[in-house]
This record gives structure tokens, sequence and C-alpha cells, in this order.
């Protein structure tokens, strides 16, 4: 994971801005989780990257029986410790090693988190492993065409930083640029069966957007 420390940094920036952002904005990766959420009655969802804690509020308020998040920054843990029913079910670490049973969730959604990954297959490994058989994973990340685009390169498949600006450009986010190949892998296809796809329409981005790039790719998979 690039430059794990930045949200410690930037953490309540980050949340002031996006929350004065879409107070007058769509927030159209939410609604694309939203669409394509099970019901959630009597299910045990995990929110990877779960930030401040904004969209586990919802996944409660849907029903859920029990929502877990984990997040790599421990200063967003403690500020999504203030306002979800059960702080305990929050850890600080990596999506790669999530300290949860095997079989013991039935949806995973991660919204802008798998990007932040050096290796999304690892992740993919541990998602599978605490899923309940047929349980969803849903998630929005930053989108390789877009990414690789900012990162000035002329090689797809460098790994070079992104260094973008959120929130009318008051906040500066970094992680690695991964191909489109890095989301579908053929370990996540071993694991999963992909549901959904999309791509972010052009109309209203979330940041600058000259080229009219899709900023993010959205889907749904089923575990195998």
């Amino acid at each position: 994971m690039v430059n794990d420390s930045q949200y410690e940094e930037i953490g309540a920036e980050f949340i002031d801005g996006q929350r004065k952002y879409f107070s007058t904005k769509t927030d159209h990766a939410r609604e694309f989780i939203r669409s394509r959420l099970p019901d959630l009655s009597g299910k045990a969802v995990l929110d990877v990257g779960c930030g401040h804690g904004s969209d586990i509020l919802t996944y409660e308020k849907l029903g859920a029986r029990e929502v877990y998040g984990i997040d790599i920054s421990s200063f967003m843990i403690e500020e999504a410790k203030k306002v979800v029913k059960s702080p305990d079910n929050l850890f600080v670490g990596s999506m790669d090693s999530i300290p949860l049973g095997d079989r013991s969730i039935d949806v995973i959604v991660g919204r802008f988190s798998l990007h932040y990954l050096s290796e999304l297959d690892k992740a993919y490994e541990e998602f599978a492993r605490i899923l309940n058989d047929d349980g969803s994973l849903i998630a929005v990340a930053h989108h390789p065409l877009k990414s690789f685009v900012q990162t000035g390169s002329r090689d797809y498949t460098n790994k070079d930083n992104v260094e973008m600006q959120l929130y009318d450009n008051k906040v500066t986010i970094r992680f690695p640029h991964h191909t489109l190949k890095e989301f579908f892998s053929d370990a996540f296809f071993g694991l999963f069966y992909l549901d959904y796809l999309d791509e972010e329409s052009s109309i209203d981005p979330e940041y600058p957007n000259e080229q009219n790039l899709p900023g993010y790719l959205a889907f749904k998979a089923i575990k195998r």
C-alpha cells in the first residue's frame, strides 16, 4: 500500500472536504454501491477502507445484522468509532490480513479503497476466505485508464504513483497505478464470478476531467 500514513496527515481535511463537496453534488460511487447491494437484513457486512464510517451508517440503516470496518488509518478508524453503532467492529489494518473468521461475512464493500493496495490478489484471497458461499464483493476503484494518464507515463504497465487533488483541489491523495488486468486477474476469476461491471460517466465528475475519461471502475463479484 502506498504511503500508509497519508490519511493520518490529511484525514481531517479529507472528511471536511468530502462532506462539503457532496452536500451539493450527487455521489455516483455511493449510488452504484446502493444499486447493487442485496437485501442486507440479517447479513454481516465488511467495509474495506471504511474511512470515517459514513458508509457503515448506510449499511446499518439498511438492516445489516453486523457491520465491520477495516482501514489502514488509525485516525479514520477513531473518527468512525464516534458515529457507528458497534465501535468494537472496527479494526486498524490491511485488507490482506483481516481479523475475521472464515465464511463470516456475507457482503464486502469497498468504495475507493482497492486502488491503494500494492497487490490486489492478496486482498482477493482474503476476501474469498472470509466470505460465505455465494457472498458478494462490491467495489468502486479509480479507473486504470484515468490513473495511467495521470501518471504521465508512456508505459501502461508502470507502477508509478498517481497524485491527484480532490474537493475543489483542497486535498491531495496518492496511490499506485493499476492495470485493468490487475483488477480482473487470473486469481480474481479463480475466486469470483464477475456479476456486473460499470464505469463512471463524465457527467458531474468528482475531480477535474478535461478528457472525459471515466473516473472510476465499479463492479460486483460473487464468490465461487
